[in-house]
């Protein structure tokens, strides 16, 4: 479906220069629109044509890098918005991550998209992002049930690096027993002002018998119905069981820090996923829409990606078996951003968990979906668990696929012998001249290949086909009672 191209009109007016622009913008739409067609049209070995497009919904995922006014590489061109348009034109139904609190960008899609495509956003969460549906509505609807996604006190995250306690300053005392000082045995050290630093962060064990002196302002909750012994002529008493000088925390009992002190431990999502209804022909779905925490590759960091994870399948799971839900009848999807290592890593194996399968036709899809498609982080997936749907109705994939726009527009070196590069670098270096005299950089120099998915995205959108035409089977089911 096309978007609006009327202001890539060329007017008498217009410079040389901005006649160019457009030229090229259009050359670039051409480009994009016979790739996505050879995308589009490609067939799995059991299909022989495509199916029809009235009964077929195209739902897609794709995390648009840092979608707003602008981003740390300054503001998108117009080129990108109607590169991201003309991509997002083709589906019915996109779910979209990392859209900033200001919506300049989305509603520059929205016009190039026309009247008939709508946005469903959240307010902003982690990172300060958004999370965004667009539909055309010519094709599916939105049911009117929309919310974020937030864990109970039963259902909270427990971080893997445990609880810890932020030092504001000092607040603390660390004393440690019968020594001085600790070493820390071989850091990771880097140099700056000509004094050596840690490069990153250090993890010093502490031996038994280690003291903190915590700041003033601190409190010892001590529970309801805890023992205690005394003098009841002086209204004295002291904790049965605990010597003056040293008490020992019992079940239940809390530490509680003053004002300006943090603590963490007990997490929320990174960034709160968003589940909204909708309704396609005769297929009603109930999606979610998450941006996973990435944190870093450690250990720990893949840890809490795979809690955070499991937890969210946990939850959806409960939902879509419920029969008291308001949304028992429709079909759960989970789709988004997860920051999945591969499809033999625990992450993935947490998606896959609660009752949630990948589809098969995104699962043979032999690469990633970030730019150098060596990365699972996106994936869509559907719970099977619940067989109290109607017979006539299901989840059917017909097709799948990620779409690697890089090809055709904002092109590497390799794909177009550096011509789109030879175009956008002075822009690009004029952009990071501007931000360095206004002190907002102090890079010497940016890379096109770092630049460019700043323009686009540094993640390609997923999409998979479903059927959402049951007539025959519903009709069928009709003749067929005795």
């Amino acid at each position: 479906m096309s978007i609006d191209y009327s202001a890539l009109n060329i007017l008498p007016a217009d410079s040389a220069q901005t006649a160019a622009g457009k030229q090229r913008i259009a050359g670039g739409l051409l480009r994009l629109r016979k790739g996505l067609r050879k995308h589009l049209s490609k067939l799995p070995e059991h299909m022989d044509r495509p199916p029809e497009s009235d009964k077929v919904l195209r739902l897609a995922t794709w995390n648009l890098r840092e979608f707003g006014e602008e981003n740390k590489y300054g503001k998108r061109l117009d080129d990108s918005y109607y590169f991201i348009a003309e991509i997002i034109s083709e589906f019915d139904l996109v779910a979209i991550q990392e859209v900033t609190s200001n919506l300049t960008g989305l509603r520059k899609l929205l016009d190039l998209l026309g009247s008939t495509w709508k946005a469903i956003a959240t307010d902003v969460s982690g990172n300060s992002e958004r999370m965004v549906f667009m539909y055309n509505r010519n094709t599916c609807w939105f049911r009117g049930i929309a919310g974020e996604l937030t864990l109970g006190d039963s259902q909270i995250i427990y971080d893997p690096e445990g609880l810890q306690i932020i030092s504001t300053g000092n607040d603390y005392t660390i004393t440690f027993p019968q020594i001085t000082y600790m070493p820390l045995q071989d850091p990771a050290l880097r140099i700056r002002g000509g004094r050596h630093q840690l490069k990153k962060t250090y993890r010093l064990p502490l031996p038994p018998g280690t003291k903190v002196t915590l700041p003033a302002g601190s409190e010892l909750i001590i529970p309801t119905g805890t023992p205690v012994t005394g003098d009841q002529q002086t209204n004295t008493w002291q904790l049965q069981d605990n010597p003056v000088d040293r008490i020992k925390l019992k079940k239940n009992w809390a530490l509680e820090l003053p004002d300006g002190a943090r603590a963490s431990g007990l997490l929320q999502f990174a960034r709160t996923p968003y589940l909204v209804a909708f309704q396609a022909g005769w297929l009603k779905m109930v999606l979610c829409t998450v941006h996973i925490y990435y944190g870093d590759n450690s250990a720990h960091g893949l840890e809490r990606r795979r809690r955070e994870i499991a937890r969210l399948t946990k939850m959806l799971a409960k939902k879509a078996k419920s029969e008291s839900d308001s949304e028992a009848d429709s079909f759960f999807f989970a789709l988004g951003d997860f920051n999945i290592k591969g499809k033999n890593h625990k992450t993935y194996e947490a998606l896959v968990s609660n009752g949630f399968e990948i589809p098969e036709q995104i699962r043979k899809i032999p690469a990633g979906t970030n730019v150098s498609r060596d990365e699972y982080y996106d994936q869509i997936a559907i719970y099977t668990g619940n067989t109290n749907h109607q017979q006539v109705t299901r989840v059917e994939t017909m097709r799948a696929g990620v779409f690697d726009f890089f090809k055709y527009v904002y092109r590497s070196h390799a794909d177009d012998n550096g011509q789109d590069e030879a175009y956008y670098l002075p822009l690009m270096n004029s952009e990071l001249q501007r931000r360095r005299a206004a002190g907002r950089s102090k890079a010497s120099s940016w890379k096109y290949k770092d630049w460019r998915t700043f323009q686009m995205s540094d993640h390609l959108p997923m999409w998979i086909e479903l059927k959402i035409d049951y007539s025959d089977e519903y009709l069928s089911s009709i003749k067929s009672k005795t």
